[in-house]
């Protein structure tokens, strides 16, 4: 080996601020079974307006997190410093990546998601904060063969606190916090991170490349949750950290140990095409549910509180060109993934407790983008893609009902310890459009003067769709299309630019997440339908705005 090379350092900090008048700005009434909201009898539509009051002043003086006068509000602030080493060797690259990282997000809410007469509120303050390393070595040897090793350290903790306001309940002899709470919790997870990775890539031919690969994931999580106060008027639904049956403090020790390969391989038969196979697996954590709830009504709040890892698996391929004399790229690409533990949120109502439910899933299907700049005329960019998905439960045989559903809308699992559910399996998943595109343009040209001038237009297609993770078909968003535009004027050496900026300017109201209304609909698993309101999270109306930049 030759002389080693000076490290190269790189380090970076960064933070946000981000302050909104209420957490659930974007929750609007769009489909109610008679037309009208069943708390407050105004009319659902989509017409991106949400109706929520201000919790009351009496109240908010009194309860951690609350604004003086009651505001709704959501308040997310963050930082983070990144340290970045890179040592060349002649045939190896050494790289160390250290990290820490803070986020702190604090909101009250109406927790109804609609103006109730009879006031659900909360406020909430969670803080996350991470520390990790990661260490890896790559060769660049002349051979066919080189090889990537690497290892990751990661330490998390996270705190939870949470103070719930539920029907008007109040008790004057509760310490001054308290007095108008149902409940509050309080909570934390400490979590450990180990991983192990390593790639091996092997040139074939010149033409024919093999990369095969394996990581290895230990991790501990360490959870708390307690309810250290309740209202007498919830008592006998949920445990406090005095529960005479033992159960009021929940305490949990989770160990996940996790193996995930994957191998792939690359063939470039002549300049300018590459075609390309692949088989990986993916893993994401299980965990605990620092927001939960720790019911009466459940047996095992354990098991409510706690969720297991969610693991993928699968193939995709395809091809990738660039034609016409590199003025086309178009790709091809297709996919199949089967998912098991696929985690799926749920407020389970009859026993008050919020859990993370698994199920198997799969997913598959097909997508084709592409990008065409003509040296014809200087500056025009035309891009457009399309895709076809297919995502469906494969077993889901336990899962929830939705709010209100019937015996005969398939709510006919009664289940031995009591409750009514539903069987998924074949029915899609949530947000899951079958067909999706984009199409758009972009042209830039010199003005005169040192100036550009840039104009842009994207329109985006998406298919129908259930936001419910549970088949509810109220919940149905029809298909829609959205154009976003601009206008923009600038230095051509991309000094300084003035942006004019439209999105949705179809004003078009699509919902992408869906609640039952708190409060609304009826039991689920009866003879009669009685749904509830769809709450949907609904995205921004028409937006134009003036951006101004500049680079030092």
């Amino acid at each position: 080996m030759g002389a080693d090379r000076p490290a190269d350092r790189d380090h970076q900090a960064s933070g946000s601020y981000n302050k909104t008048n209420n957490n659930s700005w974007n929750y609007v009434a769009y489909n109610c079974p008679s037309g009208e909201s069943q708390l407050t009898g105004y009319a659902c539509a989509r017409d991106f307006v949400t109706h929520q009051n201000k919790l009351p002043a009496e109240f908010a003086a009194q309860i951690p997190y609350a604004k003086e006068d009651g505001s709704l509000y959501n308040r997310y602030k963050s930082w983070a410093v990144t340290a970045n080493i890179n040592y060349e060797l002649d045939d190896v690259t050494l790289t160390s990546v250290t990290n820490y990282n803070w986020n702190n997000n604090r909101w009250a809410c109406a927790c109804d998601f609609q103006s109730s007469t009879a006031g659900n509120w909360a406020t909430e303050n969670s803080t996350f904060d991470a520390f990790s390393t990661e260490f890896r070595a790559l060769t660049s040897f002349d051979g066919p063969v080189n090889l990537m090793v690497g290892g990751l350290y990661q330490k998390t903790k996270r705190t939870f606190d949470q103070y719930i306001v539920l029907g008007g309940l109040t008790n004057s002899a509760a310490a001054s916090e308290d007095e108008y709470l149902a409940t509050r919790k309080t909570s934390f997870t400490d979590g450990e991170t180990v991983a192990l990775f390593g790639q091996a890539t092997w040139k074939i031919v010149p033409t024919l490349e093999l990369a095969v690969g394996a990581r290895y994931t230990h991790e501990t999580k360490d959870s708390y949750f307690t309810q250290p106060y309740n209202n007498a008027g919830v008592a006998a639904i949920f445990r406090d950290q005095n529960d005479p049956d033992g159960l009021g403090v929940i305490t949990a020790d989770q160990t996940f140990n996790n193996w995930s390969p994957e191998a792939s391989i690359t063939w470039k038969p002549v300049n300018g095409i590459l075609v390309y196979g692949a088989y990986k697996t993916a893993y994401k954590s299980g965990g605990f549910s620092n927001g939960g709830i720790n019911s009466k009504l459940s047996a095992d709040p354990v098991a409510d509180l706690t969720f297991d890892p969610e693991r993928a698996r699968g193939f995709e391929g395809g091809i990738k060109t660039t034609l016409a004399d590199n003025q086309l790229r178009l790709n091809l690409g297709l996919y199949s993934y089967a998912y098991k533990n696929l985690q799926v949120d749920f407020f389970n109502s009859p026993i008050f407790a919020f859990q993370t439910l698994t199920a198997d899933a799969r997913t598959k299907g097909v997508e084709v983008d592409f990008e065409y700049a003509p040296r014809a005329v200087a500056g025009l960019n035309i891009h457009g893609s399309i895709n076809y998905s297919r995502a469906r439960y494969t077993s889901f045989p336990q899962a929830p009902c939705y709010a209100g559903q019937s015996v005969g809308e398939g709510c006919n699992i009664v289940l031995p310890g009591g409750g009514v559910r539903q069987d998924l399996s074949g029915k899609p998943l949530s947000v899951a459009p079958e067909w999706t595109g984009t199409i758009g343009a972009s042209y830039d040209t010199p003005m005169g003067n040192g100036l550009m001038l840039g104009l842009n237009a994207d329109v985006r297609y998406s298919g129908a769709y259930l936001p419910s993770g549970f088949g509810n078909p109220d919940s149905r968003q029809s298909k829609y299309a959205t154009l976003d535009a601009g206008i923009r004027v600038g230095a051509e050496d991309d000094r300084w630019q003035v942006a004019l900026i439209g999105k949705n300017l179809t004003n078009r109201f699509y919902v992408t997440g869906v609640v039952d209304g708190p409060s609304t609909g009826g039991a689920s698993g009866g003879a009669i339908p009685a749904h509830a309101d769809q709450l949907g999270f609904g995205t921004l109306p028409r937006t134009v705005m003036l951006q101004l930049s500049t680079r030092f």
